[in-house]
């Protein structure tokens, strides 16, 4: 619970910092940008004094340089970390050039001191394509002289990846042939339209989205378990992303189905929230997170015959069924019900389902980790037959079948999760072949007396575990 709490408070204070800004019609379509502001010496960076690091206008090794390609940071004086990218490969710093200015830019230089508030990472969550709507100029000195760095006209396209102190937008551009992030004026920028629906309130993506929803991929620990680090996927030079969508809010009520684009990257958490669907559509190859879908109800969830990605673990979200096309290289579906192309795991049962009594299908080998998880314990299976040639039941198999009463887990079962039937709590019968060792974790809570067949050589036992109350 601590660690919960903390990990709240922390997404709260992060939300405040990202709070998105509103357009002059009232539309939010950016960002804040959350800069940190940490002084840089050669002490704390552990190199000589008077080390000498090259300045680039964006985190890539082929991104344009100033001063003629010459662009460079000394840490002889102190500068300015304004953030990190790619897992601290690149820092953000402001740093001083001859004559008092200031000049923002990008170095690689060696691992930066302890993460500031649990970041990592550059904060952006989007790179929006945007049209300028006069002329204006590309800067990396906003809040000094203002060096003109290129000069842009009305009708040239760029693409904004957050806000700074509500005037300014740091932005990717073309310079001399070679990418940029530099600073222009927020006010001189329209946002292109990335998504429309259509009269029968489908919701489709333009072809070049990357990425939708958070860009945080993991939490990596520092420490103590309740301290840490959430680390962002890196953003690609051609990145076209946008933050998540959220029913009644940014997206239309009108919406009934969502059809993701093909050229999707990574389907971050909380991509999608909210609503009824008739159905949602995957395709490409995205890289999901746990909670890229939120609160929702989907009739169906349709994995398209070129959709590559992991399958979905998505938070109160209920799927009445799971339907692979033909022709999928990876997954196959049978009766609402999500498989390898084998056919011989069981990836996902649909947690939407009415059904109370599931066959699994003779062939099927394992039933994968989180295959029948239902965090919302609203799943009404009460009987579950597995088949003989099942060999594996994974972590968290059969995690919140609230209303499972009762499973005969077959003689050729080898390998039992002690996690397969956490929060099952109305399990009352539980047979297990001769010989099978099973130990069960803490996460068998009030479940009241617990019967345990031990095969069919007719011996059982009833015992509440010790540590329940």
């Amino acid at each position: 619970m601590k660690k919960l709490f903390f990990f709240f408070l922390f997404t709260l204070l992060v939300s405040l910092s990202l709070c998105p800004a509103l357009s002059e019609d009232g539309d939010i379509w950016y960002s804040y940008l959350y800069l940190r502001q940490e002084e840089l010496d050669s002490y704390s960076l552990g190199v000589p004094r008077g080390t000498v690091y090259d300045v680039y206008a964006a985190p890539f090794p082929d991104a344009f340089r100033g001063a003629g390609g010459r662009a460079k940071v000394s840490v002889k004086e102190s500068f300015t970390l304004l953030g990190t990218a790619d897992e601290g490969k690149w820092s953000m710093i402001e740093y001083s050039v001859s004559g008092g200015a200031k000049r923002i830019g990008w170095a690689q230089l060696p691992p930066v001191p302890a993460v500031y508030d649990g970041w990592d990472d550059f904060p952006s969550e989007e790179a929006l394509p945007c049209v300028l709507k006069r002329d204006a100029v590309l800067t990396d000195d906003p809040r000094g002289e203002r060096r003109t760095v290129l000069a842009l006209s009305a009708g040239d396209r760029v693409k904004a990846l957050g806000a700074l102190d509500d005037l300014w937008a740091y932005v990717q551009a073309d310079v001399s042939g070679q990418t940029a992030w530099l600073f222009i004026p927020l006010d001189a920028l329209e946002p292109e339209t990335l998504w429309s629906v259509d009269e029968m309130g489908v919701l489709t993506f333009r072809k070049d989205v990357t990425r939708i929803g958070s860009s945080f991929i993991r939490w990596e620990a520092a420490g103590d378990e309740d301290d840490g680090k959430r680390i962002m996927a890196p953003l690609a030079k051609d990145e076209v992303a946008l933050r998540g969508l959220v029913f009644g809010e940014n997206i239309p009520t009108s919406v009934k189905a969502v059809e993701f684009p093909p050229s999707l990257r990574t389907l971050g958490i909380e991509a999608l929230v909210y609503g009824q669907y008739d159905y949602i559509r995957l395709d490409g190859d995205p890289m999901t997170g746990s909670g890229a879908l939120y609160a929702l109800t989907a009739d169906r969830m349709i994995l398209s015959s070129s959709f590559t990605g992991n399958v979905l673990r998505c938070d109160h979200v209920a799927v009445g069924a799971w339907e692979a096309e033909d022709g999928n290289p990876v997954y196959m579906s049978a009766d609402g019900v999500l498989f390898s192309a084998d056919g011989k795991k069981l990836l996902s049962y649909p947690n939407g389902s009415l059904r109370e009594h599931y066959t699994v299908p003779a062939g099927t080998e394992e039933i994968c980790a989180l295959a029948f998880d239902d965090d919302m314990m609203n799943i009404p299976l009460k009987t579950v037959s597995l088949p003989i040639g099942l060999k594996r039941i994974g972590e968290y198999a059969f995690s919140g079948c609230g209303r499972l009463i009762s499973l005969a887990v077959p003689l050729t079962v080898s390998d039992l999760d002690e996690t397969a039937f956490a929060f099952c709590v109305s399990l009352e019968r539980l047979s297990l072949p001769p010989g099978l060792k099973a130990t069960f974790n803490e996460n068998w809570v009030h479940m009241g007396d617990f019967t345990h067949y031990n095969g069919d050589n007719g011996s059982t036992w009833t015992s509440r575990p010790g540590w329940e109350y």
